[in-house]
């Protein structure tokens, strides 16, 4: 039981992160095509005026597909760094909103000034992390620790029941939800092309080179798409590896 409400809030969340590019993109005007809860072979869809809401085979992710890429790449940079800093933001709030719950229910209360430095705390907690997780990241990503390497799905699902077994199962989920959206504010804002910190940072610098050299700028569609490509080989053999060990 405790595995299957673990993936059911591994699942929720990494919905929610697209859910945050699906909103901001609206709310900046933006057609999207696709809505897609799960990956790989479509399974079943509802359409409304400008998107088509799919459920897909594999419940391992979830994606937006948008109608107007070329638009987006020649619009305002600022609107592609916002669009790609939604993701990673729903996951801090879905953090925070989950660590003050578990603050709340839990021995702490949020009563007089040991309540506003829990909830500053709270709020603090993902930002002191990330020093922690940039700094870390070759060891991260090469080490074969258990306590230092990355985890893959299977192994952040088993962290997450062991957490909800060894807790009050409310109190276990809640903790396990904010360590995962924590995680993934962090790992997507890593600065490689394939993830959305890669995205803002290839937005910032060419918003940030049209404005020295006062004309519209824009990294290459070529070079775009090897760096792309280079960082998905990169995170799938990270992937690959952590997925190895945690098997086996």
């Amino acid at each position: 039981m405790q595995y299957l409400l673990v993936i059911g809030v591994f699942f929720v969340s990494i919905v929610l992160h697209e859910a945050g590019h699906y909103l901001f993109a609206r709310r900046l005007g933006y057609s999207v095509d696709v809505f897609s809860i799960g990956v790989g072979k479509k399974i079943a869809a509802y359409h409304t005026a400008e998107t088509e809401w799919r459920l897909s085979l594999l419940p391992i992710g979830a994606y937006v597909r948008f109608s107007d890429d070329e638009k987006l790449r020649s619009d305002p940079q600022r609107n592609m760094f916002f669009i790609a800093l939604a993701g990673p933001l729903m996951n801090y709030l879905v953090a925070i909103l989950s660590l003050n719950v578990l603050a709340m229910t839990g021995d702490r209360q949020f009563e007089g000034s040991d309540g506003l430095k829990t909830l500053q705390s709270t709020i603090v907690l993902p930002f002191e992390a990330a020093g922690d997780v940039f700094f870390n990241l070759p060891k991260a990503a090469l080490s074969t620790n258990d306590e230092e390497r990355f985890s893959s799905p299977v192994g952040i699902v088993d962290q997450g029941a062991e957490i909800v077994a060894s807790n009050d199962r409310s109190d276990g989920l809640l903790a396990f939800a904010a360590g995962l959206n924590i995680g993934l504010f962090l790992t997507n804002l890593l600065p490689l092309p394939i993830l959305d910190g890669g995205r803002m940072l290839i937005a910032f610098g060419n918003g940030a080179v049209s404005t020295v050299r006062n004309k519209k700028s824009r990294l290459p569609k070529g070079v775009e798409m090897g760096l792309n490509g280079l960082s998905v080989l990169l995170l799938l053999a990270v992937f690959v590896k952590s997925f190895i060990l945690d098997i086996f």
